[in-house]
C-alpha cells in the first residue's frame, strides 16, 4: 500500500491516520497514478476533519512527501504547455490549492510552475500574458521551454523575452532554459513567396574572432536572433538545451547537430508529404551544440549579400 512509502514520524498525523482506516477496501498497486492521486485528493479535503488543524498537517510534512502529493495532483507528468486542454483538470485543481493560503500557494506553485513550456506559434497570446502579467508565476518556474519558429516568432527574443527572463534569473528561481526552433513544413514554400528580406542569403563575418566566412541567412545577424545568442550564453543559466525538428528544417542548422540514428534528418529541399499529425502532433527533434552556435553567430556580419535567384 502506499501508506508503506510514508515515513514513520509522518503517519503520526491524523491525515493517514484516516487514509489508513479507509484502506480496508481493495486498492490499487501502491505506486499507481489513480492511488498517488487519490492520495492527494484526500490529503486536500477539507472532510471529515477540522481543516485549519487538516492545513497544519499537511504544512509539517517532510518537503519531499509534500511534493510528492502535489505532483500528483497537479502536475500532468511532462512540461506543462500553456494553453493545452490536456492540461485544463491540472490548472484547475492548482487554482483551488493556490486559493487555500499564502503557505498552501507556495507549496502548489513551486511544483505547478517548476516546468513551463511555450508554443509561441500557437499560444502567442498565451505567451505574451504569461511574460507581461502577474509577477508572481514567472517566479517559481526552474525550467523554461520556448518552442518557436525564426520567421514569425524570433523577433519576441527582442521585444518580449529579454526583460522577463532577467527578472526570473535575478529574483526567481529560473535555472534551466530549453529552445526547441520548429519549422512551417510540409509547404511549398518554406517562407512564402516572396521571402523576408532577413531570410536572404549573405556572407557573413563569423566565428568567435570574426575570422571566418561563410554563406548564410542575413537573420543571424539581426538584433531579435542575437537576442537569442546572448540569452543562450547567459553564465547565470545552470543548464541549457537547443533542438531543431529533424524534418524539413534550413540547411544551416546541420553542422550543429549530430546525426542521429534513430532520428532522420531531412532538409527542407528534400520534401515528403509528411504531417506533424504523423509525430503525435510534434516533429522529431534533434539536439544542436548551442555553445557551437553561440561561437559561429554572436556578433556575426555580413560582407556582401548574396544575389536572390
Amino acid at each position: 500500500m502506499l501508506i508503506s512509502l510514508i515515513p514513520a514520524k509522518a503517519r503520526q498525523f491524523p491525515l493517514f491516520a484516516t487514509i489508513k482506516m479507509q484502506s480496508s477496501s481493495p486498492a490499487p498497486p501502491a505506486r499507481s497514478p489513480s492511488n498517488l492521486r487519490n492520495l492527494a485528493l484526500l490529503a486536500f479535503s477539507t472532510t471529515p476533519f477540522d481543516p485549519e488543524h487538516h492545513h497544519a498537517c499537511f504544512a509539517s510534512l517532510p518537503p519531499k512527501l509534500k511534493k510528492v502529493i502535489l505532483q500528483s495532483a497537479i502536475c500532468p507528468g511532462e512540461p506543462l504547455v500553456l494553453g493545452r486542454d490536456a492540461h485544463e483538470p491540472y490548472r484547475k485543481v492548482a487554482v483551488a490549492l493556490f486559493l487555500t493560503s499564502k503557505q498552501m500557494y507556495k507549496d502548489a506553485a513551486s511544483v505547478f510552475y517548476s516546468h513551463i513550456q511555450i508554443n509561441s506559434w500557437s499560444f502567442s497570446g498565451l505567451a505574451e500574458r504569461f511574460f507581461t502579467g502577474t509577477l508572481s508565476p514567472r517566479n517559481w518556474v526552474r525550467k523554461l521551454s520556448i518552442r518557436f519558429q525564426v520567421k514569425d516568432d524570433i523577433s519576441q527574443f527582442e521585444t518580449l523575452f529579454p526583460a522577463p527572463l532577467r527578472s526570473m534569473l535575478e529574483h526567481g528561481d529560473l535555472q534551466e532554459l530549453e529552445v526547441i526552433i520548429g519549422t512551417k513544413a510540409p509547404r511549398k514554400t518554406l517562407f512564402g513567396s516572396p521571402s523576408p528580406d532577413n531570410f536572404q542569403m549573405a556572407r557573413l563575418q563569423v566565428g568567435e574572432n570574426k575570422d571566418q566566412e561563410l554563406v548564410g541567412f542575413m537573420f543571424v545577424t539581426e538584433a531579435p536572433f542575437q537576442g537569442l545568442l546572448h540569452l543562450l550564453g547567459d553564465p547565470r543559466f545552470k543548464a541549457v538545451t537547443m533542438w531543431i525538428e529533424a524534418l524539413y528544417h534550413l540547411g544551416c542548422w546541420c553542422p550543429f547537430h549530430a546525426q542521429d540514428a534513430e532520428t532522420e534528418c531531412s532538409l527542407y529541399e528534400g520534401f515528403r508529404p509528411l504531417l506533424r499529425e504523423d509525430f503525435g502532433g510534434d516533429m522529431p527533434l534533434l539536439v544542436l551544440d548551442w555553445k557551437r552556435v553561440v561561437k559561429t553567430f554572436l556578433g556575426a556580419k555580413v560582407l556582401k549579400r548574396s544575389r536572390r535567384k
